[in-house]
């Protein structure tokens, strides 16, 4: 039954699914739709990519906004 409820949850709003799936003490307020570029860059520096492109980077002669 859990399972089904999370499948059909991903078919509704980010308020309606909370409504459904939380406690009665919560509230939904808002969502902001970020975007798939904001992910990749979290990602990015999450894994610290950035950090080893860069250090790569310095040692070949190149800026890291150009590695990136």
């Amino acid at each position: 039954m859990k399972r089904l409820v999370a499948s059909l949850s991903c078919l509704l709003e980010p308020g309606e699914a909370l409504a459904s799936t939380a406690a009665g003490d919560l509230e939904f307020v808002s969502s902001v739709p970020f975007g798939g570029t904001y992910v990749l860059d979290h990602l990015w520096r999450r894994l610290r990519i950035d950090q080893i492109v860069g250090r790569w980077g310095s040692r070949n002669g190149v800026g890291a906004g150009t590695c990136r």
